[in-house]
């Protein structure tokens, strides 16, 4: 996976245990006694592209946040997840800044990727769909989750491209007026993005 591999001035751990399926381990990633990322990792079977579902942690002694190092460790992880699959992370009160603040951007109905956490999930490269996994009765089936997929090939990229040009337009071309800061951020964070699937469909 990616033991040992450098993040910064940080050298990252992973631990990896098989699961009950064959193609599934769960993961530890981590520094030191520090962990950074926990979940499930899938290879794949089939003619099901392999995949990951995770916890983000930014409460546990590092904040890659204030390190500049949330982006280049998205990427990493993204790019464990082949052509089709997908990247899915927990989202929430509890998890840190990020997850919170996504939280929120989503409740606004905000774009996936002008939230901090879809950004990241775009930035992995798993950001031409989303699917946000939110259970209102909220309990036994697990946390809330935003999913970002990769594409099957760039023809499926340019599509999509194109329909999140659509939706991150739209955003952009209204104000919520109330949200303060947390629009502010989610606007240049939609812009950003902006500029890049532009620059896919040519």
């Amino acid at each position: 996976m990616l033991d040992g591999k450098r993040l910064g001035k940080y050298n990252l751990v992973v631990e990896e245990k098989p699961r009950r399926f064959f193609d599934q381990s769960s993961f530890w990633l981590g520094v030191g006694d520090s962990a950074l990322m926990t979940g499930v990792f899938s290879k794949g079977r089939s003619h099901i592209p392999g995949w990951l579902d995770a916890f983000y942690f930014q409460n546990r002694g590092i904040d890659l946040k204030e390190d500049g190092l949330e982006e280049e460790l998205f990427r990493m992880v993204g790019g464990l997840v082949p052509a089709g699959g997908h990247l899915m992370v927990a989202y929430g009160t509890k998890y840190g800044s990020t997850a919170e603040e996504t939280f929120r951007g989503l409740n606004f109905q905000f774009p996936e990727e002008a939230t901090p956490l879809g950004y990241l999930l775009f930035r992995a490269g798993c950001g031409v769909n989303f699917k946000d996994w939110y259970i209102s009765e909220g309990g036994l089936e697990g946390p809330t989750k935003l999913q970002g997929f990769k594409a099957v090939d760039k023809a499926h990229a340019r599509v999509r491209a194109s329909e999140r040009i659509e939706v991150l337009e739209k955003f952009l071309r209204k104000r919520f007026l109330e949200h303060g800061p947390i629009e502010e951020a989610a606007r240049e964070r939609a812009k950003a993005v902006l500029r890049e699937l532009k620059a896919l469909v040519g």
